[in-house]
């Protein structure tokens, strides 16, 4: 990891999928996808499992949530 991702990780907050996992799983997960444009910003940044991460690609985070709640695979 980084200088800036470590800085920018320290400060932020989980997103909860649902699932108790440990700690050291999480992975820095862009809100819109640096592929398609997303910055790496405290704002586009925010904690996930590394399932969760690699299950979304590059989805939009919204969609995302939504495949998930609805209880479908993405």
């Amino acid at each position: 990891m980084t200088e800036d991702a470590a800085s920018i990780a320290a400060s932020l907050r989980a997103v909860p999928d649902g699932v108790k996992r440990s700690p050291d799983l999480a992975t820095l997960d862009h809100v819109h996808p640096k592929s398609f444009g997303g910055p790496l910003s405290r704002d586009n940044i925010v904690l996930a499992c590394s399932a969760c991460n690699n299950e979304r690609g590059v989805m939009e985070a919204s969609a995302f949530r939504v495949l998930k709640a609805a209880g479908k695979p993405a």
